[in-house]
């Protein structure tokens, strides 16, 4: 694992950590396990299997009401967070680590996250660079290379890439593409008008969201008119494309308008170190997930 992706998994462990609403001094939630009083045996198991093997533990365990679902994996989940947590609060407090060890940056990292006022003080500035980069965009190729530098870094755009097991032949892996750009659940909630209710929900939210960053009202109601245009246009084309490895040619005869092969430019994401010299030939997507900042 690279430097930039140990750096974005330790920030989301950070932020997911201070999300837990129990706090490190209480006890740690209990490890989920199976055990046999979960079961209802007053259920036969031929009429309701799950409810036998699984009914007093659905009795005793109803959804947190902060919560969109429950179950065995949500609770291992959250006490992985508490001891997480507990972690990166021992050596945020820790001040005898020397700089530059794991357990200082892990530290920094932790208080860095958690220094709110800091952050509303900056606002957009650590990324204004990357956002005037993107109101300069005139063509698809600069774009395409923008999203190079990007998948580079680890920012995700227009599509998700990663490596798994071939669909077809487990013996293999396949380098996947999955269209992203999509806010909403599936490319139905913005086609169907079963979902319209929805999509005017949505575009009231981006609207909101656009205020609070400073935006008037009806400059912020016209951009989340354009987000939902520009999603809906995405979501007609939404499907999954998986190319076999080491065939990035599949990809360019599929997609001719899209170079996957691209000229790195001489911009990176401003928050961001690129891993390639500048100038090189920086593969979109390519036989190996390093190629877009995966390793």
């Amino acid at each position: 694992m690279n430097s930039l992706s140990t750096k974005a998994c330790l920030l989301l462990c950070a932020i997911g950590a201070a999300a837990v609403q129990a706090g490190a001094a209480e006890p740690a939630p209990n490890v989920p396990r199976f055990s046999v009083s979960y079961m209802d045996r007053s259920v036969k198991p031929g009429d309701d299997f799950y409810l036998y093997a699984a009914g007093h533990w659905l009795r005793d365990n109803p959804v947190p009401a902060d919560k969109t679902r429950w179950s065995g994996f949500e609770e291992l989940r959250e006490r992985n967070w508490h001891l997480i947590r507990e972690i990166l609060e021992t050596v945020t407090a820790d001040k005898k680590s020397a700089p530059g060890t794991p357990a200082r940056q892990v530290g920094d990292l932790f208080a860095s996250a958690m220094d709110t006022n800091r952050i509303e003080r900056l606002g957009y500035e650590p990324i204004e660079g990357d956002l005037k980069r993107i109101d300069r965009l005139e063509d698809l190729p600069e774009l395409v290379t923008l999203l190079a530098d990007f998948h580079q870094a680890d920012i995700s755009g227009f599509f998700g890439a990663g490596v798994s097991p071939d669909a077809k032949n487990s013996s293999i892996y396949a380098f996947e593409l999955n269209q992203g750009g999509l806010s909403l659940p599936d490319r139905d909630y913005y086609l169907k008008d079963d979902f319209a209710k929805q999509r005017e929900a949505y575009r009231a939210h981006v609207s909101r969201m656009l205020t609070l960053i400073g935006e008037k009202e009806t400059e912020a109601a016209a951009h989340a008119a354009t987000v939902l245009e520009i999603e809906t246009a995405l979501a007609r084309g939404s499907r999954i494309a998986t190319l076999p490895s080491r065939r990035a040619a599949t990809a360019t005869g599929k997609t001719p308008r899209i170079g996957w092969i691209v000229p790195s430019s001489d911009s990176s994401p401003s928050s961001t170190t690129p891993s390639t010299s500048r100038g090189s030939t920086t593969p979109l997507a390519a036989s190996t997930p390093r190629a877009i900042g995966r390793s």
